[in-house]
């Protein structure tokens, strides 16, 4: 493992855009194998997550499973590049440049924006400098830090009035590794927000967060499972609706082997 910063497992999943389970199982099944310190704890560096980042896009994008990942790792040539386009990587450094100015804008540091996010310094900085990607739990902890709403995080303009959002109108934010895309179903200033959801196989929230407001879900197809104050858990079906208070802690995955389409319905407006 070359030298340069050295991350913990927490770190090295934030920076990755996964979970730290998802970092021992990927161990487990040998997809990687990070150092330990003399205290016995995991120690990542910066080829390790680009590493961890190649291998969600094999599982979100690729559709491989872990038997295919491992075959594909072994297959890959040093001089071959891990990171899954340039395209994700513009529109990671540009999300990255939004954040930090939001944040000077606001007078906060990388500090205090973690105090208020839970969301660690090391991950901060590598996502304000474009050297990472984020979950859509993180990217959300941040825009309610800096009363945003995800949109403002996203190039582009909104075309036609709030009233008609026609098809091909739509705001689009495609979270790319993550094997999430959402578009947007309503424009402008209203109290409540719709969006349309795909969720490929193994797209997840990566954790989890709460905010005001009430949210409605509606599954077009497939299936999507709903964890609620980690004390609830709802498989929610094609033709199923579940309704839950936004103060609840929630995150979701799709666990099947499909995609799922579902309409998403927040009052007040979140993203």
């Amino acid at each position: 493992m070359s030298d340069g910063p050295r991350y913990s497992i927490k770190e090295a999943a934030e920076l990755a855009g996964v979970g730290p389970g998802a970092l021992r199982l990927w161990e487990r099944e040998g997809l990687l194998q990070p150092r330990r310190s003399e205290k016995g704890h995991r120690v990542y560096n910066e080829g390790d997550v680009v590493l961890l980042r190649r291998i969600l896009y094999l599982r979100n994008v690729q559709r491989l499973n872990l038997a295919a990942i491992r075959h594909e790792l072994a297959d890959v040539r040093p001089e071959q590049p891990l990171e899954p386009s340039s395209s994700l990587a513009d529109q990671q450094a540009a999300i990255g440049r939004k954040l930090r100015i939001l944040r000077l804008q606001q007078e906060l540091t990388l500090e205090q924006v973690s105090r208020q996010t839970g969301l660690s310094v090391s991950f901060l900085s590598a996502l304000e400098r474009g050297a990472s990607g984020a979950s859509l739990a993180s990217l959300l902890k941040l825009t309610l830090a800096y009363k945003i709403h995800l949109a403002d995080l996203y190039e582009g303009t909104q075309a036609g009035s709030h009233k008609l959002v026609r098809a091909d109108a739509r705001q689009i934010f495609d979270h790319g590794t993550t094997g999430v895309r959402i578009e947007q179903l309503t424009h402008g200033p209203a109290m409540m927000e719709a969006q349309y959801f795909v969720l490929k196989p193994g797209a997840s929230s990566e954790g989890a967060y709460a905010h005001e407001g009430e949210e409605l879900i509606y599954v077009l197809e497939g299936s999507v499972d709903f964890y609620l104050d980690e004390s609830e858990h709802y498989h929610v079906a094609a033709g199923d609706c579940l309704y839950f208070p936004s103060t609840q802690f929630h995150r979701w995955e799709n666990s099947g082997d499909g995609q799922t389409h579902l309409v998403w319905v927040n009052t007040p407006p979140t993203f």
